[in-house]
């Protein structure tokens, strides 16, 4: 289950992990920040601008956080761009987007 009840503002890496663990949304408390292999598979690799699934109401066309660190850099953790469907690293500092999921893992 995914959120999609607000756009919601950027953060770093660090506050959008606590952001989706302390999330409260229709009636369940067990929200976490997807990982690298979940938040891509929102990705429409068919279009763009938004290059996200049709199904979402609130989206940023901007990027958004996994919660997967860089193995290579730990100061980095991965992130997909919806307006153009590609998946990058960004410092952990930066201020992106978050949508929370629950369930799976």
């Amino acid at each position: 289950m995914w959120q999609d009840d607000q756009v919601g503002s950027t953060t770093n890496w660090s506050s959008a992990i606590t952001t989706c663990s302390e999330l409260s949304l229709g009636g369940y408390d067990d929200w976490r920040l997807p990982n690298y292999n979940e938040i891509f598979a929102l990705v429409e690799r068919t279009s763009t601008s938004p290059a996200l699934s049709s199904e979402f109401s609130f989206f940023a066309n901007a990027k958004y956080w996994a919660s997967t660190t860089d193995a290579a850099d730990t100061s980095k953790a991965w992130s997909v761009d919806f307006a153009s469907g590609v998946d990058s690293t960004d410092d952990k500092a930066s201020e992106l987007y978050v949508r929370c999921v629950r369930g799976g893992e």
